[in-house]
């Protein structure tokens, strides 16, 4: 027989009465093992851990020193938007962004576009800056983009960053690639030749996407599927002896009918224009060039924007921070933008809205170590690493107690009515368990969320929290069968106690016999189970957080910050170790709470199977 401490019903604590109060034997019982796990060393310890984790949680993300992605709003990149004149500039998407760089517009469809460097992705969002989402597409670097509406496609610019590994410097590619506008089917067009494409524009009615290469200084074109590719102006290569600098053509945009290509070059400091063929080749804006003395900011002119039936181009300066535009012919040029901006570099025009849109990326301190500002560094984005992780306990710590408790509670009814009903119904239904203990936790969890996770939500109000939901009734139905064997044992030990034969013989209920007598007096196991159970959900929550199947970017997740610092364990091996040693030690709390609980009750001290 299992050890059990009876309930007798007189129980009298110091605990404080609101533990439990007004929900009979099971909330005094509860009252009265907290009050006795205490009195344990391992309570003493276990108990304010879990504690402490719970109210991180509950308030960690209004603690937190940056804001909940970690960045500081005025350092993050951001998408901003101004009419057309340089008035009533607008944030859409900030605080979201590490790198945003070029972007592009889908007015039709109320979408805009961009790439973002630093985490190696192309995103989109409404034009208003709501619904921010990953298309989900595996980058380098990615740089410019244009959009071809109509044929319900998009091409951009992989400039290819290494990626500093410990095995050493892993070299990517660079290339030119297209996918469908939703990130589907990517294809590579171009993946030679290029040393470090940035711009991209497009003529789509001639079947011809033009790009700058700042590493060739070399202005480039092709047919749309990547073939036929030709240099159309090679004499970018102006560096002529140590003193001149060398051009590095930057962004790029048409004019079609006017038989026109523009272009900045943010090494010499000018607006230039040729023919679509790369001939007569003209300097339009050359006073851009400000470096006077050294200590003086240089003008670096980058993305680059047409409105050819207004007669204007427009260009961001992401050295002296301004947005400006000038006449197609480089006069009249007037700043529209002078102050709030880091570094802006990709510029949009909605001509018929009278708006334009720009991405402006942040100066971040990437990879700082811990500092009176930044108690425990900054990541490899600039974001702080103490605000990411308050921010991040409450989605896994959340996910992981509702998952724990759901199957914690589906296990003790199904354990607990299969144990005091006996017979054929208890054979079938242990046999059911296990089968659902024969499948390894980890291998379901994944089979459910990779079939599941990315179908649409069955109701719109679910999709904010449909992958959270799939974890936490997963995690639930993983431990169902635990918890069911360990209840099961246990009333088939207490079903036979004088206590509920007493209850039958009166006429009893099933039901009221096995809350009212039978559920109080294996609370001691159920609490240590509860306590394992809960220890074994944080590791999962964990784990698909690391695999990616979690909660995802920008959103902190302690599994998911372990997963994006492999390839800094050398350089920045805190970014690795706190998320880890977080997580340990929330485990070990709990385990702590459990054996508290197991001391306390008398139980033995080998774990119930």
């Amino acid at each position: 027989m299992m050890a059990v401490q009876l309930y007798t019903g007189r129980i009298r604590t110091g605990v404080p009465r609101a533990i439990g109060a007004g929900v009979g034997p099971v909330g005094r019982s509860v009252r009265n093992f907290l009050r006795l796990a205490l009195g344990t060393t391992a309570g003493r310890i276990g108990l304010p851990t879990v504690a402490f984790y719970l109210m991180l949680a509950l308030i960690g993300p209004w603690l937190a020193p940056h804001s909940s992605t970690g960045f500081n709003y005025d350092e993050a990149g951001k998408v901003q938007s101004a009419n057309l004149d340089g008035s009533d500039v607008v944030d859409l998407a900030a605080n979201l962004l590490a790198d945003p760089k070029y972007m592009a517009l889908d007015v039709a469809g109320g979408k805009m576009y961009w790439t973002d460097s630093s985490t190696s992705k192309i995103q989109r969002a409404n034009l208003d800056g709501s619904a921010v989402e990953d298309l989900g597409i595996e980058l380098g670097s990615p740089e410019g983009m244009a959009l071809d509406v109509a044929g319900g496609k998009m091409y951009w610019v992989d400039s290819g960053a290494d990626k500093v590994t410990d095995s050493g410097i892993e070299e990517v590619t660079d290339k030119i690639q297209r996918a469908n506008l939703d990130g589907s089917a990517v294809e590579d067009l171009v993946t030679s030749g290029l040393a470090l494409p940035l711009g991209i524009a497009l003529d789509v009615a001639g079947g011809k996407m033009y790009w700058t290469d700042p590493g060739t200084s070399k202005v480039q074109r092709a047919n749309l599927d990547g073939s036929a590719v030709e240099d159309l102006f090679t004499r970018l290569d102006c560096s002529r002896g140590p003193a001149d600098p060398q051009c590095r053509p930057t962004g790029i945009a048409l004019d079609v009918a006017g038989g026109k290509m523009y272009w900045t070059d943010s090494a010499i400091s000018k607006v230039q224009r040729a023919n679509l063929d790369g001939s007569a080749v003209e300097d339009l804006v050359t006073r851009l060039d400000c470096r006077r003395v050294p200590t003086e900011v240089q003008c670096s002119p980058e993305g680059m924007a047409l409105d050819v039936a207004g007669g204007k181009m427009y260009w961001v300066d992401s050295g002296t921070s301004k947005v400006q535009r000038a006449n197609l012919d480089g006069s009249a040029v007037k700043d529209l933008v002078t102050s709030g901006l880091s570094r802006p570099r990709g510029i949009a025009l909605d001509v018929a809205g009278g708006k334009m849109y720009w991405t402006d990326e942040a100066e971040l301190e990437r990879l700082q170590r811990p500092s009176g500002r930044f108690w425990l560094g900054t990541d490899q984005f600039g974001r702080d690493l103490l605000s990411r992780m308050m921010a991040g306990a409450r989605s896994l710590i959340a996910m992981a107690v509702a998952g724990a408790a759901l199957g914690i509670a589906l296990g003790t009814m199904m354990g607990m009515s299969s144990g005091y009903k006996g017979g054929r119904v208890d054979v079938v239904v242990m046999r059911v368990v296990d089968g659902l203990m024969s499948i390894p936790s980890l291998l379901l969890a994944l089979l459910v969320l990779t079939t599941l996770g990315s179908r649409a939500a069955p109701v719109k109000w679910l999709e904010p929290i449909w992958q959270e939901l799939l974890i936490v009734v997963t995690i639930g139905v993983v431990f169902m069968p635990f918890v069911a064997r360990v209840m099961r044992s246990v009333t088939l030990s207490l079903k036979e106690m004088e206590f509920v034969q007493s209850a039958r013989l009166r006429g009893e209920p099933a039901v009221y016999i096995i809350f009212r007598e039978v559920l109080p007096n294996a609370l001691p196991v159920l609490g240590v189970e509860a306590s394992v159970r809960l220890s074994y959900a944080i590791l999962l929550v964990s784990s698909l957080g690391f695999l990616g199947l979690g909660v995802q970017p920008p959103s902190a997740d302690w599994g998911l910050m372990m997963s994006d610092s492999r390839d800094f364990l050398v350089a920045a091996p805190r970014l690795a170790l706190v998320p880890a040693v977080t997580i340990a030690s929330l485990v070990v709390g709990v385990n702590l709470l459990a054996e508290g609980i197991k001391q306390a009750s008398g139980l033995p001290q080998k774990q119930a199977p």
